[in-house]
């Protein structure tokens, strides 16, 4: 599937996959319709559920994939979405905010669980899941000043385990390789 943001209307596109050609076909999808910009989007690993978060009005949508369910609507998740990622069991879902702020939702109960720790002149800005379904951590870009520093959450404790800064530049992406042995930034 792809989803396209046409505004103020979105597309969702079914791709289907020959030899040597990709097809596009236009889906209805009238829960998505009217929904506003979106700044965030996320697939599950799995598929099975899609998140998108408003950049102008903080809405939070988690949808069961492909029927379009909806799973979790928080209208003042945040001021404004920087980034989400879905964990690798699609248990939980993170999300960032312009302010600085980054919230871990429990996806099946629908509701924050917890509120990452910072301090008051720190910035959590990207955020993505462990990939390798061994270790439940949680890799996060932290701006402090000029500074940026990735920092390393437990998921089970919710505690900060540690940090290294690996880029003296502002972070506009983050990835984690499958194996999660490899950060991109």
């Amino acid at each position: 599937m792809a989803y396209h943001t046409i505004f103020p209307n979105y597309r969702l596109f079914k791709l289907i996959f020959d030899e040597f050609t990709i097809h596009i076909i236009p889906r209805d999808a009238p829960l998505l319709e009217s929904v506003g910009p979106q700044k965030c989007l996320a697939f599950s690993t799995d598929g099975a559920k899609f998140a998108i978060g408003g950049e102008q009005d903080g809405h939070l949508r988690i949808f069961h994939w492909p029927s379009i369910k909806v799973l979790l609507d928080e209208p003042k998740a945040h001021k404004s979405f920087r980034d989400m990622d879905i964990s690798l069991d699609s248990e939980f879902l993170v999300s960032t905010s312009i302010d600085g702020y980054a919230r871990i939702w429990k996806i099946d109960e629908g509701a924050p669980l917890v509120n990452l720790t910072r301090s008051s002149d720190e910035k959590i800005e990207c955020c993505r899941f462990s990939r390798d379904g061994m270790k439940p951590f949680l890799f996060c870009t932290v701006a402090k000043g000029s500074k940026v520093v990735t920092v390393v959450w437990n998921i089970s404790d919710r505690e900060r385990i540690g940090y290294k800064r690996l880029l003296g530049k502002p972070i506009s992406t983050l990835s984690v390789s499958l194996d999660g042995k490899y950060l991109a930034l």
